[in-house]
Parts: C-alpha cells; structure tokens; sequence
C-alpha cells in the first residue's frame, strides 16, 4: 500500500536561507536513505527569467556567488526518490501568483505511513516558518475603498457644483424653477457627471488590480536587487504615497470638515 500526503504553497516570500533549509533537510532524508539502503537518488534545478536552468545532485548550486545570485529565479524543483520502498519527497516552488495547473506544493508518498508522515510534519514546519507575505492592497481593501468613495464624492460633489453654476451662469438662469428645459439641462448634467464617475471607477478598479499584483503570492528575495521589479515598484509606491497621495487624501479630508 502507498501512501502520500501534500500541501499547497503560497503567500510566503523566500529567503536563500529557507531554500537552504528545505534542501538541508531533504538532503539529510536521502543520507539517512543511504544508510537504510533504500538506494536514494535526490536532485535539485532551478529555473530562471532568461529561459535557462540548471540541475545538479549537490547542493552547490545555492552556494553564494552561483546563479542563484546573479540571475531572478523562476522556480526551484527539490526531488528525492528512493528505489526501495518507492519513497518520494518532492518540493515545487514557482515565484509569481499561484495557479489551478502551476502552483507551488510538497508532496511526500511512500509505503510507510510513519514514515510519510513524519517527513510531511517535518516540512510543514519548515515552511510555517518562511516569512508570510501580506499584500497590502487586499489587507486594507475596504480602508481603501472607503477612501476612494469619500474622495469620489467629494469630486462628484464638486464637479456637479462648477458645472451647475457655469452653465446656468452661462444661460442667464439666476432662480433655479422647475421647467421642461431646467430638468433637461439638469438629466444632461448629472449623465456627465455619471460618465466621468464611470470612467474614474474603471480606471480604479484597474489600479487596484496592477497594485495587488505587486505583492505575488510566492517571492523570492534573492537574486539581483535591481531585477526583482515588484520590489521596486512598490518601494515607488510607498514613495508617491508619502510624498502625494497622503497629503493630497489630508488636504480633502480638511475641506470636507473645515478644518
């Protein structure tokens, strides 16, 4: 009888010193293999951004000043299999935004149960100890969205105001009444005001996407600085954040109170 257990990955942003961990401990099972005479046979490759990949049987490949430092990971693959007994312990782990066919999982199988699941405690605590990521943008949604309709209407608000007062400045309307032309002129002002809301909205929502992006469910923190583009695009963020969105956010919230 076969057994087997896993898990999915995702939400966690990997340091070469949880890499490190996961293929120690791995590589460990495979000399404790060895020495049962389960006749093991482990291996490790990691993939990268430039469409190149390379795999080994040593951990030399996570040595630093190897590939791993120099380019952006893609995925590392972590495979370990044993002729004797069909044990297998394998560890998928792609960076980016998780998916229903590629996605990053432990999967432990063999024909000793104690054994499966001794393997499968040992690596859940492994990887409930790499550091979570927390995106930002989904963590404060509705903080965010409750800005975001305060500060539409504030525009709504005064957008409808100047064009009213334009337009009925331009017409030589000085007491608004009720007339057939007044609710035209009304219905017309308030579907431009609609229209601009609409486009505003659309235009949001799509920031809000891009921005939730930023943060992949699976980060690799290592490898060039410069290369890791979500990183920097978010240190930009918190940037124009602090430097204009937050004081333009406190200049509204002062006109809405009087302050």
């Amino acid at each position: 009888m076969k057994y087997s257990r896993y898990m999915k990955i995702s939400n966690k942003i990997f340091s070469k010193q949880d890499i490190r961990n996961i293929v120690n401990y791995i590589l460990q099972e495979c000399n404790n293999a060895n020495v049962a005479g389960d006749r093991p046979k482990i291996s490790f490759s990691i993939a990268f951004d430039d469409n190149t990949s390379i795999q080994s049987d040593t951990i030399d490949i996570f040595n630093d000043g190897q590939d791993i430092d120099l380019k952006t990971a893609y995925s590392i693959t972590i495979d370990l299999w044993c002729y004797e007994n069909d044990k297998r312990v394998t560890c998928n782990i792609y960076r980016g935004n998780q998916h229903s066919v590629l996605y990053s999982k432990v999967e432990v199988s063999g024909n000793e149960l104690n054994w499966v699941n001794g393997i499968f405690l040992r690596l859940d605590e492994i990887f409930k100890a790499v550091k979570p990521q927390e995106n930002i943008i989904k963590k404060y949604n509705t903080l965010i969205n409750i800005v975001y309709l305060v500060s539409l209407g504030y525009f709504t608000y005064t957008i409808t105001s100047i064009i009213f007062n334009n337009v009925f400045k331009m017409l030589g309307i000085k007491t608004v009444q009720i007339t057939l032309s007044n609710v035209v002129i009304f219905i017309a002002i308030m579907c431009i005001v609609l229209f601009i809301d609409w486009i505003i909205s659309s235009i949001y929502n799509k920031m809000l996407i891009l921005l939730e992006d930023l943060w992949k469910e699976i980060e690799f923190d290592f490898g060039p600085e410069h290369m890791n583009l979500d990183k920097v695009k978010r240190k930009y963020l918190i940037t124009f954040v602090t430097i204009v969105a937050l004081p333009f956010l406190i200049s509204i919230i002062c006109k809405i109170f009087g302050f």
